[in-house]
């Protein structure tokens, strides 16, 4: 954003949206799919986001905020109760300084308990794409089908209309504001 600066062009940041309803609503269909499809008590929505040095929040980062908010806001239009949903990172790199945590990968190795199905919300991501095919799909089902519960994820927004409203609300709302 420093080095955003320019004589001919008006540049805008947009630093959040991740409260705007159209996206909120996206989340909860699906999980309210995934919910319906298996008509069981026992499951955990895993809640998941890229995840940041600790250091983040010497500086006053408001995104791991966001992230949890995000999750709790989606709990709520479920009805989520707190014990049937968490919030995990993922994706972190080996740099030498400690990361936000659980890692979603040492959060299912440390479970005593399991349910019969994880439900895995990466939430920061938007599309399919190797953090989520690998981290997620690869990883973690492989430690959730280890422990004999059931992997599912929720579907990335990718280009779904719900979330393109979500994007267009966004910028419309700045450009009016």
């Amino acid at each position: 954003e420093k080095f955003l600066e320019s004589e001919q062009i008006r540049f805008q940041i947009i630093k959040d949206w991740y409260q705007e309803p159209s996206l909120l609503h996206y989340w909860a269909d699906e999980i309210r799919n995934i919910l319906d499809q298996i008509r069981d008590d026992s499951y955990k929505v895993i809640f998941s986001a890229h995840s940041v040095p600790v250091l983040a929040l010497d500086f006053g980062d408001p995104y791991i905020d966001q992230i949890y908010d995000n999750s709790r806001l989606i709990a709520e239009i479920l009805g989520l109760e707190e014990e049937q949903y968490t919030n995990t990172w993922q994706s972190e790199s080996d740099i030498g300084i400690p990361w936000i945590k659980p890692d979603v990968l040492e959060y299912l190795r440390n479970e005593r308990e399991h349910p019969d199905h994880y439900i895995f919300v990466p939430i920061a991501f938007i599309s399919e794409h190797i953090e989520v095919l690998f981290d997620n799909d690869v990883e973690c089902k492989e430690l959730v089908e280890a422990e004999g519960a059931t992997y599912m994820r929720a579907p990335m927004p990718n280009c779904n209309e719900t979330f393109l409203q979500a994007m267009a609300s966004a910028i419309i709302e700045r450009i009016h504001s």
